[in-house]
């Protein structure tokens, strides 16, 4: 999961839809959660959930992106101030280290190394918005509606960009910078920046084109 410093601003967006033109501006128009592209179906995201909080429905500290299915399984959870350091959050955390995918499944779960304490802030994370849900059987109803695809485009960008790796490799120097140039425009366009991160952030090139690729990646913690 991509960490974001969407800065701060100190008024209120009345009514907070009109935060979203500023919040694309701010970390690009992805999903906070999944890191899908979203221009076309995404909201404003609460993370402190307006009905629950209304103190907080106009406030710009209190919102992400969302997308229809991160959002919608989030829907108005029971998250407030006495309960939201419990989870990790993009703009608070360093999620990208934090989250590890499966290198078949590309399932999310919590980082090996990290604490008891933050194990479990990552898992109720990944719970409240369904990161971890399985892809329906094949041929069942749920399937055929493909209403929640993040898995399956989770490993879809996987093979790419292990795909997209190897070819790196095989070119020649001078070739590189130009391959480099549309890996950014690839990556822009297809979203799931955490897992093109995860596979090619041992070439030191890539590794700084993917920080500097999407507006509001948090840098300082790489």
């Amino acid at each position: 999961m991509r960490p974001v410093d969407k800065g701060h601003k100190d008024k209120e967006y009345k009514p907070y839809t009109t935060a979203k033109r500023e919040l694309f501006e701010a970390i690009g128009p992805y999903c906070s959660y999944c890191e899908r592209e979203i221009e076309h179906m995404g909201a404003v995201e609460h993370k402190q959930p307006k009905s629950k909080v209304p103190e907080l429905e106009y406030s710009w500290d209190n919102f992400l992106l969302g997308c229809v299915n991160c959002n919608s399984i989030k829907n108005a959870s029971e998250i407030n101030d006495s309960n939201i350091n419990d989870f990790v959050w993009p703009d608070t955390d360093d999620t990208y280290h934090m989250i590890q995918y499966d290198p078949v499944t590309l399932m999310p779960s919590p980082a090996d190394h990290l604490n008891e304490h933050d194990k479990a802030r990552v898992s109720r994370l990944i719970k409240l918005v369904g990161l971890n849900r399985a892809i329906p059987k094949e041929n069942t109803k749920n399937y055929l509606k493909a209403s929640d695809t993040r898995v399956e485009d989770r490993i879809k960008v996987a093979a790419d960009a292990k795909s997209y790796k190897q070819a790196y490799l095989n070119l020649q120097d001078d070739a590189k910078p130009a391959f480099v140039e549309q890996l950014k425009i690839l990556v822009k366009y297809s979203g799931y920046w955490s897992i093109w991160m995860h596979e090619l952030e041992e070439i030191p090139e890539i590794k700084d084109a993917l920080l500097s690729c999407l507006p509001g990646t948090r840098t300082d913690y790489f």
